[in-house]
Parts: C-alpha cells; structure tokens; sequence
C-alpha cells in the first residue's frame, strides 16, 4: 500500500487495498521468493514492524 492509499471510511478502495495484500501473500509464496521473504519478514522483526492476525470464533454448540 501507499501514502495515498488511506482506506478508512473508503471502502472502494478498502477492497482494492485488500485485493494488493493477497497479491502480494500469494507472490510470497512462490519457492522462488523464499529467501526474499524470510529476509524481509526478519528485517520487518528487526525494526519491530509485523504482521498480526486475530481469529475469533465461537465453538460449535456453545451458543
């Protein structure tokens, strides 16, 4: 994403946002692309940049 790219309240372009990020995750993961992406998850790490995902969900029969 860049600069200009400021989704919020936006959701045009929330969804065009969105579709670069998988296009990127799913370029990641090419073998090809393995060093690549270890050096920039670590360099990510290194500056304390990252990635974080939240999952919630509700078990089956507990509603």
């Amino acid at each position: 994403m860049q600069k200009q790219d400021n989704y919020v309240g936006n959701d045009k372009l929330g969804r065009e946002c969105h579709a670069k990020r998988k296009r990127l995750d799913i370029l990641l993961n090419e073998p090809i692309l393995n060093d690549f992406k270890m050096d920039m998850y670590k360099t990510m790490a290194k500056h304390d940049i990252g990635r974080e995902m939240v999952i919630y969900g509700i078990k089956k029969g507990e509603r």
